[in-house]
């Protein structure tokens, strides 16, 4: 009888240290996206890029009017113009440079605030997939060598692309 408790105790210590090495080793969830394809494919992306290409549209049509005036003046001053029309020149010429400075700083600062956004949200969607996914880790691959190699099995990108654009659209 002594010799089956042995039996039985050896065995019991062998199933509980496979448990904790187990469970010591276990491997984390982790994954990666690629970050570029995400960004490019985001709708709310899509939607403030239509956005700001038809403020830049409505900024060129100002700005090629201007100049079509510009140029009017410019020619009435070739054939022979007085001194109140090359004032009325020289103000319309301030006045395009001017509107082509701010339209273009106004481009740049909404490019920026467009992009913070659609990273904020992009940033909050990712968090909350890896939540509700259990990943103890998603790396973002920018292809600037952070993240030198990864397992393809491993790309969550498309799932992610999915999940955020769905979640944007209030699914």
């Amino acid at each position: 009888m002594k010799i089956k408790w042995n039996w039985v105790l050896l065995i019991l210590v062998l199933v509980l240290s496979a448990t904790i090495l187990f469970l010591q080793f276990k491997k984390s969830k982790t994954a990666y996206i690629d970050l570029s394809t995400l960004y490019k494919e985001f709708t709310l992306k899509k939607e403030l890029e239509a956005k700001l290409l038809v403020v830049q549209q409505q900024r060129t049509e100002i700005l090629d009017s201007l100049e079509l005036e510009l140029k009017i003046l410019a020619k009435q001053l070739d054939d022979g113009g007085d001194k109140e029309k090359r004032s009325i020149y020289n103000v319309k010429k301030e006045t395009y440079l001017l509107k082509a400075k701010e339209f273009e700083e106004d481009n740049e600062t909404l490019i920026t605030q467009y992009d913070e956004q659609i990273w904020k949200q992009l940033n909050q969607y990712v968090k909350d997939y890896g939540s509700s996914k259990n990943y103890e880790y998603i790396f973002g691959v920018t292809g600037d060598g952070v993240l030198m190699y990864a397992n393809e099995g491993n790309d969550i990108t498309d799932k992610v692309k999915e999940y955020v654009n769905a979640k944007y659209q209030g699914e």
